[in-house]
């Protein structure tokens, strides 16, 4: 009987280390599943900051681009009109001849 005593205080012994194995082993999975969810927290964030940041700089490169169609714009009208001003200047004086040569008729 000393023998089945002896064994089946091994058994206790080997049980009992066992659970305190899977408890070190639950609260190990515990604390690496805390810091899982505090890095999804994170990344939900940066991904939040990153997705307001691209829309900020969408919007930025909006208005850079269409300031810059202004400009060309702007640029566009006056090198045009300053392209007709010989023209517009030869027609003056053709004017003026033509209103010259009425008023001597």
């Amino acid at each position: 009987m000393s023998d089945e005593i002896k064994q089946i205080a091994a058994l206790i012994g080997h049980q009992q280390a066992q659970e305190k194995r899977v408890a070190a082993l639950i609260d190990e999975f515990q604390a690496e599943s805390a810091k899982l969810s505090r890095q999804t927290a994170q990344l939900a964030q940066v991904i939040h900051e990153l997705d307001s940041a691209s829309g900020k700089m969408t919007d930025t490169i909006r208005q850079s681009v269409n300031a810059a169609l202004t400009q060309v714009e702007k640029e566009l009208k006056q090198t045009g009109l300053a392209q007709q001003k010989p023209a517009v200047n030869a027609l003056e004086q053709v004017v003026t001849a033509a209103n010259a040569s009425v008023s001597a008729m």
